[in-house]
């Protein structure tokens, strides 16, 4: 199930950032090669692709009609927990999705 959250929308223009440390501050070395500035880690275009995207677990399901609306923790039990609305029609608690946060 993949799920799109209400706290953010897809941006075009995303700011990328480092999947390590999350500095917004790269800088470009070659076609589709980056270095974080703050870390040192270096980069390629690819690791950007799905930087967005995380699995979480769905905590409560709560029935709108033809939508759901979800609490979804993607911190990993951490407390980081996203409402999310969704369509998909077998959604249920404990079950483990796909959530695209901002930029994704």
């Amino acid at each position: 199930v993949a799920l799109w959250s209400t706290e953010f929308l897809p941006s075009a223009m995303a700011v990328r950032k480092c999947p390590q440390c999350g500095s917004d501050s790269l800088t470009d070395m070659d076609e589709g090669e980056f270095m974080c500035d703050d870390c040192g880690m270096e980069l390629k275009e690819a690791d950007f692709k799905f930087a967005n995207y995380k699995i979480g677990v769905v905590r409560s399901v709560e029935d709108k009609g033809k939508l759901k609306v979800c609490k979804v923790d993607v911190g990993g039990g951490e407390g980081k927990e996203l409402q999310v609305v969704t369509n998909a029609k077998h959604v249920a608690v404990d079950e483990k999705v796909v959530v695209a946060t901002e930029g994704a």
